[in-house]
């Protein structure tokens, strides 16, 4: 079990753990390779974590020009870490690559060997009576969400402060913790019985979107019956200061003065609901999420213009489209598409191949694509028409790009669209999280007028 102690250097990116016993070997391959020896594990000064191995024994001799497995597509092949420190923690790393090491190459017998890692885990048995299940999860980034609980804080000197950096909820008998420390933020959910890496998904999309980052958790520890996986993972840390602006308030009240937080964790128990019955909807979603955060952060404006105007088109082929054919099919017209299939069918003289096109394009009659979704979407008063007709002009200007776009009047333009089409996006994918309540209006740059908007159901027959 990783101490307390160690977990505070994790925090601080100040691993360093002298292990001796390595052992990296192939799995799932007959007679692969194994190599035995000793290292030190550390994290470098970017938060990606490393050991430097030295091996003292071998099984066969590997040609180090090339890397270790020879073809590191192949998931079999690839090595497997143990190792234990002389603190006593039993680690394993998985998914492991050597890559060739010029020092490596110019020794007569290479034993030293620099292997970046993904993450590490360590399992430990828990002896003690602990019933209910937790997991802890915690990371470097700010989370911009309403607390509702005050901790004291002890300063070195003595001194006690309050402080509201905590939010605490239950949802479906799990009591989930977020708590805002100094310079980590901590989340930690306890119940009697949760699937881990469901909450763990639904926790981490629910904090990307409300506070605009792209959450690196760096330590995961989850507690099971009597076992406890601990989980180290390497992050990024030159992308702890890269954001985009979220779509909900952190904080925000009514005309009334009435404070309307609950309207905000009511997101998270959704998504929740969402990923247990609705896969598909949750993981287009994080996707694409994922691709606009990072397309936020390329110089060039036409590639966060690009992924943003096709990351709509996406959201609306795959989630909207589907459940808006299914409302607006016309029976009576899919009589008539089948009729002409059927007459251009018994047309003597054309080739089945030619058969099968024209049927085809008969068959896509009056299907909707995502313009008419669009317009559909606005007649239901869950999006505006400034919105549908920017993103029709930022996805033709991203299909065509002109080298006159580099101009400052028209760069001006361009994030102006940027930032209104950012905005449906948001409320695209927010309507699929049920949600309602405060959101910024994305309707100029800088933008921080808030504005109330109901849930309009466009998806779901049923509640989820």
């Amino acid at each position: 079990m990783i101490r307390q102690k160690e977990i505070e250097r994790i925090r601080q990116n100040r691993v360093k753990w002298f292990c001796h016993h390595v052992k990296i070997f192939q799995e799932n391959i007959k007679d692969g390779i194994s190599l035995e020896g000793h290292g030190t594990l550390e994290v470098n000064d970017r938060g990606s974590l490393y050991i430097d191995f030295i091996c003292t024994r071998s099984n066969i001799r590997p040609d180090f020009r090339e890397s270790i497995p020879n073809d590191t597509l192949d998931t079999n092949a690839l090595l497997i870490l143990n190792a234990e420190t002389i603190t006593g923690i039993k680690i394993t790393s998985k998914n492991i690559i050597i890559k060739p090491q010029l020092f490596n190459s110019m020794q007569p017998e290479p034993t030293y060997y620099r292997i970046p890692l993904d993450e590490i885990i360590s399992t430990t048995e828990d002896k003690s009576s602990y019933q209910n299940q937790s997991m802890i999860i915690e990371c470097h980034e700010n989370l911009l969400i309403p607390s509702n609980k005050s901790n004291s804080i002890v300063s070195t000197l003595g001194n006690e402060s309050h402080s509201w950096n905590e939010t605490e909820l239950n949802i479906a008998e799990n009591k989930i913790n977020i708590i805002k420390h100094d310079n980590y933020s901590e989340i930690i959910i306890r119940g009697e019985s949760f699937e881990e890496q469901e909450y763990l998904e639904s926790i981490l999309l629910y904090l990307k979107i409300t506070s605009g980052n792209n959450l690196q958790p760096y330590y995961i520890s989850v507690h099971k019956e009597n076992i406890i996986n601990e989980k180290v993972i390497s992050i990024d840390l030159n992308n702890l200061n890269k954001s985009i602006p979220s779509p909900i308030p952190e904080n925000a009240a009514d005309v009334k003065g009435y404070r309307l937080d609950n309207y905000h964790y009511d997101l998270l128990e959704n998504i929740i609901k969402i990923k247990q019955s609705s896969e598909h909807y949750f993981t287009t979603i994080a996707s694409h999420w994922h691709n606009i955060w990072s397309a936020f952060h390329v110089k060039n404006l036409y590639i966060p213009n690009l992924v943003l105007s096709l990351s709509i088109e996406g959201i609306l082929n795959d989630i909207f489209i589907p459940v808006l054919e299914k409302v607006t099919m016309d029976s009576e017209f899919e009589k008539i598409k089948k009729e002409i299939n059927c007459k251009i069918s018994k047309i003597d003289g054309i080739e089945e191949k030619y058969i099968k096109n024209i049927n085809d394009y008969v068959n896509r009659w009056g299907n909707i694509h995502p313009k008419k979704a669009l317009e559909i979407l606005q007649e239901k008063d869950l999006i505006e028409k400034k919105q549908k007709e920017i993103w029709e002009i930022l996805r033709n200007k991203s299909a065509h790009p002109r080298n006159s776009d580099n101009l400052k009047t028209i760069r001006k333009k361009d994030y102006e669209r940027l930032v209104v089409c950012l905005g449906l996006f948001y409320v695209l994918i927010l309507n699929v999280f049920k949600f309602e309540g405060a959101q910024f209006s994305f309707a100029k740059i800088k933008d921080e007028k808030i504005v109330l908007n109901p849930y309009i159901n466009i998806l779901y027959n049923n509640s989820i």
